[in-house]
């Protein structure tokens, strides 16, 4: 919806690259043997460039998703086992 708009939650990319952009963390994702956790959110605008907010698991280290930042609504999750793992997983990155 609008931005501008409080009960908004999702608003839209910046522009139709972006939002291709943001997509294809996710297609690139699933190719690497990742998966959706989870979909959320309300059916989106036919106009604009929107992206559905989605959760991802099951990625590899060297998967996109998992090493760069994406600016949308895309998120994932990296498990670890002790605090020494996540710190090490999060330095192992550009």
């Amino acid at each position: 919806g609008d931005p501008w708009d409080p009960e908004t939650t999702v608003g839209p990319m910046i522009r139709p690259d972006h939002r291709d952009r943001v997509r294809s963390f996710e297609d690139d994702a699933l190719a690497d043997g990742g998966r959706v956790l989870l979909r959320t959110g309300p059916p989106l605008p036919d106009k604009g460039w929107y992206v559905e907010p989605v959760l991802l698991g099951g990625l590899p280290h060297r998967a996109a998703a998992v090493q760069q930042e994406i600016f949308g609504p895309v998120a994932v999750v990296v498990p670890f086992a002790a605090t020494d793992v996540a710190v090490r997983l999060a330095n192992d990155t550009a």
